[in-house]
C-alpha cells in the first residue's frame, strides 16, 4: 500500500472477501457442492481440456503431451483444494497457491483471456451438474453463485500475480539488455567481423575448390548468425537495421546458397550469384557495425566477481529462448556446475573469488558466442546452450568438466590449486514454464554431488 491508501492489498481484499464467503454460504451448501466436486473432478477436467484445446489459441499451450498430462492431474487437485479441502484454516494456503498458479501463467506467457475463459467454462461444467443433480432449488441456485463467486476471487488472486509478474518480467528483460549493453562492445564486434569473414572464406574456397556446398553451414547456423538471433536481436532491439540483417541473412540462405547447391551453373551465372553474395555479406558487415557504433556502454547487472550475468537475468533469457525454440524444430540445453573444491576446502574469500573468477574465463572458453553463461550461486554456473541436440550437449557438459579438472588455477596459498565440477544437464522438453528445465537440471546435479562429484549426471 502507498502511505496513505485506504484500499487494503488486492490479496487482502480477495482473502477477506473469500472469508466472507465462506461464513455467508451455509455449511451443507458448501459441503455438497464439496461431494459433487470430489466425485466429478476429472470428468470436469476432461471438459476443461477437451474445450480449451478446441480453441486454436489455446492449443499452442496445451499440445505439449507431457504438459497435458501434469495440468489435468494439477486441475483435478486444483479443483479438489478449492472446493473440497477448503475451510477457514486454510485459506493461507489457498492465497498462496492461487498466486504461484497466476506466476506461472505469466512465465508461459498464457493470455488472460484463456484465463477468464478457462472460469467460464469450469462454472458452466458445475451448473450443469449442479442443476442435475437437484434442479431449481433454492440450494442448488447458492451453490452456483457459492462456486462462481468463489471461482471468480480465485481468478482474481491469480490475474494480480499474473500482471506483477508480467511487469517483473518486463523489467528483466530490459535488464538483460543493458548487461548486454555493457559487454565490450569493441571487443564483441571485432569478434562477430572475423567469424563472419571466416564463414565467408570458407565459402568461396568450397566454390572454388569444388567442394560439396550442402556441408557448409546456413548463415543462419554459423556462429555469426547464431549470435545475431540470440544475443544482437535483445543488444539492437528497437533498431529497423536488426530487421534488415536478418532479411539479408534468409536471402543468403534460402536463396543465393541453393542456387550455388543446385549447380549446373555457366561461369556467368556463378560469377554473378557470388557477386551478388558479396554484396549481402558486405551490407550484413556494414549494419552490423553500424549498429555496434550505436551501442552505448551501461555496465549493469554483472557479477562483480566473474564479469558474468547474474542469475537473476536468467528468467528474460530463457523466456526469450523458448519463445524462439518454439518457433523452430531444434531443443536447447540447460546446464548447471557446482564447484566441487568450494565445499572441501578453506579458502579465504580473495582465493574463492579468484577461483571463481578463473573458472568463469575457462568456462567461457567452452561456450559458444551464442550460448548464456550465469554466475548461478556463490559456488555454482549456468550454461544455456541454444540450438543444440542431446549429443552436442553432452560433448559441452563433458568438456566443461574436462576443462576444469585438468586445470590450475593459480590462487595465492597455492599457484596450482586444482578443483572439479559436478554438473546437472537437461534438455528443454517443450514445457512452456522454464522453471521446469532448471529444476530438472538441479535434480541432476544434486545427483552429481551425491555421486562425489566431478562428474556429469542427467535428468
Amino acid at each position: 500500500m502507498t502511505e496513505g491508501s485506504t484500499r487494503p492489498e488486492p490479496v487482502l481484499e480477495a482473502r477477506a472477501e473469500i472469508a466472507t464467503l465462506l461464513q455467508l454460504t451455509p455449511a451443507e451448501v458448501r459441503q455438497s457442492l464439496a461431494e459433487l466436486v470430489d466425485a466429478c473432478a476429472g470428468e470436469i477436467a476432461a471438459e476443461f481440456y477437451d474445450v480449451m484445446t478446441s480453441d486454436e489459441s489455446a492449443r499452442h499451450f496445451l499440445e505439449h503431451e507431457v504438459v497435458s498430462k501434469r495440468l489435468k492431474a494439477s486441475m483435478e487437485n486444483w479443483l479438489r483444494d478449492l472446493f473440497v479441502a477448503l475451510d477457514a484454516s486454510r485459506l493461507d494456503l489457498l492465497i498462496a497457491r492461487q498466486i504461484e498458479i497466476g506466476e506461472i501463467h505469466a512465465r508461459i506467457k498464457l493470455p488472460p483471456v484463456l484465463m477468464q475463459a478457462g472460469v467460464r467454462q469450469i462454472c458452466r461444467s458445475l451448473r450443469s451438474r449442479l442443476e442435475a443433480r437437484g434442479g431449481a432449488t433454492r440450494s442448488t441456485l447458492q451453490a452456483a453463485l457459492y462456486a462462481s463467486d468463489l471461482l471468480h476471487l480465485a481468478d482474481g488472486l491469480m490475474m494480480t500475480a499474473y500482471v506483477r509478474d508480467v511487469q517483473k518480467g518486463a523489467r528483466a528483460g530490459e535488464a538483460y539488455r543493458q548487461v548486454l549493453l555493457g559487454h565490450d562492445t569493441m571487443l564483441e564486434r571485432e569478434r562477430q567481423r572475423a567469424v563472419l569473414s571466416e564463414w565467408t572464406s570458407e565459402l568461396l574456397f568450397a566454390v572454388r575448390s569444388s567442394v560439396r556446398l550442402r556441408h557448409l553451414p546456413r548463415l543462419a547456423d554459423s556462429e555469426f548468425g547464431l549470435w545475431f538471433k540470440h544475443k544482437a536481436e535483445v543488444l539492437f532491439e528497437g533498431a529497423p537495421d536488426a530487421a534488415i540483417v536478418s532479411d539479408a541473412i534468409d536471402q543468403i540462405d534460402s536463396v543465393l546458397l541453393p542456387k550455388m547447391v543446385a549447380g549446373g551453373m555457366s561461369e556467368n551465372d556463378l560469377q554473378s550469384v557470388l557477386a551478388e553474395l558479396r554484396r549481402q555479406l558486405e551490407f550484413v558487415r556494414y549494419l552490423s557495425g553500424d549498429l555496434f557504433d550505436r551501442v552505448l556502454s551501461a555496465h549493469a547487472g554483472k557479477d562483480s566477481v566473474t564479469g558474468l550475468m547474474s542469475r537473476r537475468h536468467l528468467p528474460a533469457v530463457l523466456d526469450r529462448v523458448i519463445a524462439q525454440h518454439r518457433q523452430g524444430d531444434r531443443s536447447f540445453g540447460f546446464v548447471i556446475a557446482h564447484v566441487d573444491e568450494m565445499r572441501s576446502q578453506a579458502y579465504s574469500e580473495d582465493s574463492r573469488n579468484a577461483l571463481m573468477h578463473q573458472i568463469a574465463a575457462c568456462l567461457l572458453e567452452i561456450a559458444r558466442t551464442s550460448d548464456h553463461l550465469f554466475r548461478y550461486g556463490s559456488g555454482e554456473f549456468a550454461l544455456v546452450c541454444v540450438e543444440i541436440g542431446r549429443e552436442a550437449l553432452a560433448d559441452t557438459a563433458n568438456r566443461l568438466r574436462n576443462r576444469i579438472f585438468g586445470h590450475g588455477f593459480a590462487l595465492r596459498h597455492d599457484p596450482k590449486a586444482r578443483a572439479s565440477l559436478s554438473i546437472g544437464v537437461a534438455m528443454y522438453d517443450g514445457h512452456p514454464d522454464y522453471m521446469q528445465v532448471i529444476r530438472r537440471a538441479e535434480a541432476a546435479l544434486v545427483r552429481a554431488v551425491a555421486d562425489g562429484g566431478n562428474c556429469v549426471q542427467w535428468s
